[in-house]
């Protein structure tokens, strides 16, 4: 099988897939103990849920309740501090992408418009599992909070409770986060990309 496929199957990085293939050694696995989680009974409905939204644009998704949800802009937060200007700034660009896709619509606008601070690391390595004594967690979703954030507090609470799953193997197995640029240099990286990006997606933002 070739390694990319590997990559895609396992989401490992190309690197750690060549470490282990090169590697004679076996790493050895301790057994966990089952048991039952509380979200067992909603596992039907929510895996149904995923489904269902499989077919809609990767940016464009519906609540519960059937109301639109739509994340479209994102930035670099100095200091992890968002100023008003920059939030001014989010609310126009949600405007005018509600504009754009719901013409016959753009009257009614949204009810709220947020943001919150996500993490992204270099080489999309992220960190999970026991950080001290008693202590887990997780961080660096590199941008996808939303659906990565729940499976990964999901398999968090799991494996503090010494449960095992697929999803926690592959998250034990990630690549860790590399050592990040230099304030100045990321800042100016990260508002460059972001501007040509959205300058190449032009009205489709």
């Amino acid at each position: 099988m070739p390694i990319r496929e590997i990559t895609r199957r396992t989401e490992l990085s190309c690197n750690t897939v060549r470490t282990y293939l090169a590697s004679s050694e076996q790493e050895q696995r301790y057994r966990r103990s089952k048991f039952p989680s509380k979200l067992d009974d909603y596992e039907q409905a929510a895996t149904s849920w995923l489904h269902s939204e499989t077919t809609n644009p990767r940016k464009q998704r519906r609540t519960a309740d059937n109301r639109l949800f739509l994340r479209n802009v994102y930035s670099y937060a100095r200091g992890f501090k968002s100023t008003q200007k920059d939030l001014d700034k989010a609310k126009k660009m949600h405007q005018l992408a509600f504009d754009r896709r719901y013409p016959d619509l753009s009257n009614i606008g949204y009810e709220t418009s947020w943001g919150g601070m996500m993490t992204l690391s270099h080489n999309g390595g992220m960190v999970f599992g026991k950080l001290a004594q008693n202590v887990f967690g997780t961080a660096f979703c590199n941008g996808t909070g939303v659906s990565r954030g729940t499976t990964f507090g999901k398999a968090l609470a799991e494996y503090a409770l010494g449960m095992e799953s697929r999803s926690i193997d592959i998250l034990l197995s990630r690549t860790t986060p590399n050592k990040g640029m230099p304030q100045l240099i990321t800042e100016v990286g990260v508002r460059a990309t972001t501007s040509l990006r959205m300058f190449q997606a032009g009205r489709e933002v």
